[in-house]
């Protein structure tokens, strides 16, 4: 479950286990639109740059596009085989990328949507993805322990960062951003390490080594350690991680 205000805050997004996103105005004098038709739970939802469309995401495998001029068409995005745990537009709102617990990522056209784009290649679900600055790239990354960079102009090729311990479930590579002169990809993971990959020598990534290794429990996920989320100072020079161990960490990089 989950909320968030329009950014007028005029309005506020929210979705729950009922399946629904329902759009609440504060004013009072109008009831929720209720955006209704996932068969499965909802990981989470979004409104569009412009505030015009939900995107939405969930364990029934889709994705769904609902207008709100016309809440009772969505265009859904089907093709994901299991939950879809992470979805964004792209910055001009004409695709959509998904990812999910099959392993594949996918970048939708919303003109075509019949027709995504398949990024195929982790041995376990996909923990998250993200477009790059450009939006020319997407990056990936995932319970296999590793995170891909995929160029969309050639997918067959994509900078494979591998290093990580693998894990169960969401653990793996816990998290990973493409750093602002988008030659570098920081990840963090569940074996306790993060680590700052130069694309140019992927070989040869900068480990960050200090917090205890996350441990699995069932029913209770990772427990005990793993770095579970890290940011970049200003400049990018120091980095803050933090952890299930008690500890946070703030490492100077050279």
């Amino acid at each position: 479950m989950g909320a968030q205000f329009s950014k007028d805050e005029s309005r506020v997004l929210t979705y729950s286990q009922d399946e629904t996103i329902r759009i609440w105005t504060l004013n009072g004098l109008e009831g929720p639109i209720i955006l209704s038709g996932h068969s499965g739970r909802i990981n989470g939802a979004q409104f569009s740059k412009d505030e015009n469309q939900v995107l939405s995401f969930s364990e029934d495998g889709t994705a769904r596009i609902w207008p709100l001029a016309d809440p009772g068409n969505p265009i859904i995005l089907s093709g994901h085989r299991g939950g879809i745990h992470g979805a964004q537009f792209s910055k001009n709102g004409n695709r959509v990328l998904t990812c999910g617990n099959d392993g594949t990522a996918r970048v939708w056209p919303l003109a075509d949507p019949d027709n995504p784009i398949v990024l195929s290649g982790h041995s376990g679900r996909i923990n998250g993805a993200q477009f790059s600055e450009d939006e020319n790239r997407v990056l990936t990354y995932g319970s296999d322990g590793t995170a891909r960079v995929w160029p969309l102009a050639d997918l067959d090729n994509p900078i494979v960062l591998q290093g990580h311990e693998a894990g169960l479930f969401n653990g793996g590579v816990i998290g990973a951003k493409i750093l602002s002169d988008g030659g570098r990809v920081l990840t963090y993971g569940s074996d306790g390490t993060a680590r700052i990959w130069p694309l140019t020598d992927p070989d040869n990534p900068i480990v960050l080594q200090g917090h205890t290794r996350g441990i699995f429990m069932l029913g209770r996920g990772i427990v005990g350690g793993g770095v579970q989320g890290a940011q970049f100072s200003r400049d990018e020079q120091q980095l803050l991680t933090y952890s299930l161990d008690g500890t946070a960490q703030i490492w100077i990089l050279d």
